[in-house]
C-alpha cells in the first residue's frame, strides 16, 4: 500500500487568529519546517465570528498585559507590512441598569486608573447622544473608554498567514483532522480524515470553539 505519511518539524492545527499568528512568530524565530492544517480555510472558523473589539480592561486582570501586547503586536505587523489593517478606534461603553451592577463599573474604573487607561463615568444624556436608539431612562450608570479598538480578526489572521507563507510556512486547507497520534504519552502527530498522517515532534492545537 502507498505510504500516506509525511513529516514536519512543527505542526499547527487551526489556521485562525491563533494558528496563523503562532505560525508567523515561530517562522521568525525557528529554523524549522512549519505546517498549518485547517479543515476549512484561513480564518473561516471562530475567527470570522469574533466580535473583534479589543477591550483594554478585563475583569480577569491577568489578561490585561496580554491585551496590551496585542496592541503592540498589531502595530508591529502593520509596520512590517507597511499597510494599515483598518483598525478603528470605536471606544467601549459599559452600561448598568441597576444599582447592583454599579460596583462592576466601579471596579472597571479602578482597573483603568491603575493601568493609566482613559475612562470615565458619563451621563445617560451622553449615552443617548452616542446611541440615539437607546432608552436612556433605563440607563442608571454608564462608563466609557474612548480608546478601545475594533480590529477585523479575519483581516488580522489573513495578514499573519500571508507573512508566515513568505517565511516558508506551508498551509494545508480543507484538511480535516480525525485524531491525534500518540507515542509513549507524547503527541507525535495527527491523522486526517482521508487516512493520511502527519508526524511532528511539536504539535500545536489552535482550533477554535467550533
Amino acid at each position: 500500500p502507498m505510504d500516506k505519511s509525511s513529516i514536519t518539524d512543527i505542526l499547527i492545527v487551526g489556521a485562525g487568529m491563533f494558528g496563523a499568528s503562532v505560525a508567523y512568530y515561530l517562522s521568525k524565530t525557528q529554523d524549522a519546517r512549519i505546517t498549518v492544517i485547517d479543515r476549512n480555510t484561513i480564518g473561516s472558523g471562530a475567527t470570522s465570528y469574533a466580535a473583534s473589539l479589543i477591550n483594554r480592561i478585563r475583569t480577569k486582570t491577568e489578561q490585561i498585559p496580554l491585551v496590551m501586547e496585542t496592541y503592540s503586536a498589531i502595530h508591529d505587523l502593520e509596520q512590517e507590512l507597511d499597510i494599515s489593517l483598518g483598525n478603528k478606534k470605536v471606544g467601549c461603553l459599559h452600561l448598568a441598569s441597576s444599582d447592583e451592577v454599579k460596583s462592576a463599573l466601579e471596579a472597571i474604573d479602578r482597573l483603568a486608573k491603575n493601568h493609566n487607561i482613559e475612562g470615565s463615568f458619563i451621563t445617560a444624556e451622553d449615552v443617548a447622544e452616542m446611541l440615539p436608539w437607546i432608552n436612556k431612562d433605563r440607563v442608571r450608570f454608564s462608563y466609557y473608554m474612548p480608546d478601545d479598538v475594533y480590529a477585523d480578526s479575519f483581516v488580522l489572521a489573513s495578514s499573519y498567514a500571508n507573512m508566515a507563507k513568505k517565511n516558508g510556512v506551508i498551509f494545508q486547507q480543507h484538511q480535516e483532522v480525525s485524531g491525534l497520534l500518540v507515542e509513549k504519552d507524547h503527541v507525535s502527530g495527527i491523522e486526517l480524515k482521508d487516512g493520511s498522517r502527519i508526524h511532528a515532534p511539536v504539535v500545536v492545537l489552535a482550533g477554535g470553539s467550533w
